[in-house]
């Protein structure tokens, strides 16, 4: 597979366009190609996927992201293509409906499209409010996968989701679920980086959890677990921002990566807390602390670790040309007030890579050949390919 890519740093669509057309205009790819689109939210998306789609013949898919892990970036475009590899790019509106039925007929189109089964599923995840569609679809699309890793992101919450939206060749729409479907000759590569700080090595059991909401630790209110370590309940129903993040670690699963979930909200009655995202059981829970520290020593890590893979398989003539950073709004917000160390490492590090921030990260965790996809917070996720 070979690789193209135009980072643009001009917000003006037209300018936009032209260097994306430029590049593709400029690059022999053959019939055997797809772009995929990542912009700012402060760039007219619908306007530009318009431009695009009316001098383009190729698949594109994408969506809009909050802010990508590089300075004054407006949009990046990156052509894939080649003839030992494969892809397919489809779409579903997933507003009305059971959202299962759809993703399952959406994902059986795609394999039928693509002619095989892919070496690698990149979901362009929806944000409807007032809704769980991020972490619904997850569930059934990793079920769909059996072992296929997943890598993505989710691409908006409730303070963007006004001006965001996913797109997938001419489709430009809040509420729709977009999958890029690749095989062939491709050898997809992970790393992550989740590091935090626990508060206490207290972790208790949890006992009462109903789908994203958590009610019970040790049989008690989550809300005295969390008094008990001088954590206070602020009077709008929040946690101190500061220690609104839960560390879960899997009793039967991995233990060894723990999943992390922000607090969206408590309850009025304080009686539960709001997450992100559901957790698997049986699992303990931690209150943790995220830090500048934390951040930037988990990407440095993170880091190392695909550089170190991508070193170790590029063997027998076969290159990695694409890489993806995807990091947690979480870790952003982390920088507020100073300088933005991990944006600035990850700059000089993968200076080419579609690296940007996410309400949500999905990614793999492969131990011993066995893939265990995760919708993830707090977290930085990489893929290779």
């Amino acid at each position: 597979m070979k690789t193209e890519r135009c980072i643009s740093k001009d917000f003006n669509v037209d300018v936009i366009s032209s260097e994306i057309i430029k590049l593709c205009n400029n690059t022999e790819f053959g019939s055997n190609a797809v772009g995929i689109l990542y912009c700012d939210t402060e760039v007219d998306s619908s306007k530009l996927i318009s431009a695009l789609s009316e001098r383009l013949s190729i698949p594109i898919v994408g969506g809009t992201i909050m802010s990508f892990l590089s300075d004054d970036t407006s949009a990046i475009f990156t052509l894939l293509y080649g003839d030992d590899v494969c892809f397919s790019a489809t779409a579903v509106d997933l507003s009305e409906g059971d959202l299962k039925t759809k993703i399952k007929a959406l994902y059986d189109d795609s394999v039928k499209a693509l002619g095989e089964t892919p070496k690698l599923i990149v979901p362009f995840m929806p944000f409807i409010r007032n809704t769980n569609a991020a972490d619904d679809s997850c569930k059934v699309l990793f079920e769909l996968a059996n072992g296929i890793p997943v890598f993505g992101g989710v691409h908006a919450d409730d303070m963007v989701d006004s001006v965001a939206a996913v797109f997938c060749n001419k489709r430009y729409t809040q509420n729709s679920l977009a999958l890029l479907l690749i095989g062939g000759n491709i050898k997809p590569l992970f790393a992550q980086g989740a590091g935090v700080t626990k508060i206490s090595a207290y972790a208790p059991l949890v006992t009462r959890l109903e789908g994203e909401r958590l009610y019970d630790v040790d049989n008690m209110p989550f809300s005295n677990y969390a008094k008990e370590l001088g954590v206070e309940m602020t009077p709008e129903g929040r946690l101190n921002l500061e220690y609104g993040i839960l560390s879960f670690e899997e009793l039967d699963g991995l233990p060894e990566y723990p999943q992390l979930r922000t607090i969206s909200n408590v309850s009025d009655d304080q009686s539960y807390v709001n997450m992100t995202a559901s957790v698997p059981l049986p699992s303990r829970v931690s209150i943790v602390m995220l830090t500048k520290e934390n951040v930037i020593s988990s990407t440095e890590t993170a880091v190392a670790d695909i550089k170190k893979k991508i070193a170790e398989n590029e063997v027998d003539g076969y290159k990695y040309s694409f890489i993806s950073c995807i990091s947690c709004a979480s870790r952003y917000f982390a920088h507020i007030g100073g300088k933005n160390a991990e944006k600035e490492f990850i700059s000089k590090e993968l200076p080419d890579g579609a690296n940007f921030y996410a309400f949500g990260e999905i990614g793999p965790v492969v131990l011993e050949q066995k893939v265990q996809n995760r919708l993830n917070n707090v977290s930085l996720v990489i893929c290779a390919i």
